[in-house]
């Protein structure tokens, strides 16, 4: 076969392949080391029933061989169709929301669906201009039944290559309709909450929610532990939140955003300021910043505090500012701030707390 040239031509697919898969994503790089034995074997085949003659059916069969693998490699080139489902969607605020769409902006094509909650005219809106696919549930995305026949409908029309939970708690109970529906693997990404149920009493809990989960992702190391020793290291991978540092970056006190929201709040521009931006729930504890701020205000009396969000413990919130008396004078309840202000919101404090506690055994 070297004499016949047959060897070099070889040795030269075998040189050019190994330097573009240098060059291409794992995936791809799996794909093109995987289909190269299988046209390699029959470009040879081919090529020798070519020069020495051979039966029909070799000829055939290499023929296939030939053809078909470049095929096979360029469709295993093709991005993955990814389905998320998700109860964390924009414009409703929240960390697991921003985590969510942040990923959706660095991965998501047109090929994905994201399967969300309702939301109405604002939610609409929102979704509009995306480059995936948005569908909205009738009501919100939990494990029941209605939302899981309306899940399983819209995947087994889809059938993604795979299907994304951006919440593991609780949603991974609808794994196994999820994965018979589209007839692919179910990859649940964790937060706060699974740490914290695989803490404590929960475990269990966390185990069965996770039981038909193919692999599960963490946002980070302290977060990792003890989710992995749960459910086992080996299906187990960190997936860390980045931060769009074009957007979310230190800037000068004479900022124009910076300025026009302290302006807002009521906040003179060389007042130090303490803030939270997080969701009005009891898990953040914006409560103990209030608790502690009177002694704060004692030591600083120039100094403020923002609080920032929305949610269930607002009115809660505003009662226990009102109670702080001359102190609360330094507190701002500033409500939601836009997505796309963001930014200015975190660049007009000086120091960020959020006091967070687990609470309920981890369930919450």
């Amino acid at each position: 076969v070297s004499d016949s040239g047959l060897g070099a031509l070889l040795d030269w697919l075998l040189d050019t392949e190994t330097q573009i898969a240098g060059l291409l994503p794992l995936d791809q790089a799996f794909a093109l080391w995987w289909w190269f034995p299988i046209f390699a074997s029959g470009a040879t085949a081919f090529l020798l029933v070519r020069r020495f003659g051979g039966n029909r059916g070799l000829a055939t069969a290499a023929t296939v061989l030939f053809v078909a693998s470049p095929v096979n490699a360029w469709w295993s080139f093709l991005p993955s169709r990814v389905a998320w489902v998700t109860n964390d969607l924009p414009p409703r605020t929240g960390g697991i929301q921003q985590f969510v769409v942040n990923l959706l902006e660095r991965t998501a094509d047109a090929g994905t669906l994201v399967l969300g909650p309702a939301g109405g005219s604002e939610a609409a809106a929102w979704d509009a201009g995306r480059p995936w696919r948005t569908e909205r549930a009738p009501g919100p995305l939990l494990p029941t039944p209605r939302a899981a026949r309306w899940l399983a409908r819209r995947l087994a029309v889809d059938r993604p290559d795979v299907v994304v939970i951006a919440s593991l708690w609780p949603l991974g109970l609808l794994a196994p309709r999820l994965r018979r529906a589209a007839g692919a693997p179910v990859l649940g990404l964790t937060h706060g909450a699974e740490a914290g149920l695989a803490r404590g009493p929960g475990r269990g809990v966390l185990r069965a929610v996770a039981r038909d989960v193919d692999l599960v992702t963490t946002i980070s190391d302290f977060t990792a532990r003890p989710v992995a020793a749960a459910l086992g290291a080996d299906r187990v991978v960190r997936l860390p939140p980045g931060v769009d540092t074009a957007r979310f970056a230190p800037r000068p006190p004479d900022d124009p955003g910076r300025s026009a929201l302290r302006r807002a709040w009521g906040i003179p521009p060389d007042a130090p300021v303490v803030g939270c931006v997080a969701r009005l729930v009891a898990r953040k504890g914006q409560d103990v910043l209030l608790s502690a701020w009177p002694e704060v205000a004692a030591r600083h009396p120039d100094a403020r505090l923002v609080i920032v969000g929305e949610g269930p413990r607002a009115g809660a919130l505003a009662r226990a500012v009102r109670r702080l008396g001359p102190a609360g004078a330094g507190v701002v309840l500033a409500g939601r701030v836009p997505w796309e202000h963001l930014p200015d919101a975190y660049a007009a404090l000086d120091v960020f707390a959020m006091p967070v506690r687990t609470r309920l055994a981890g369930l919450d």
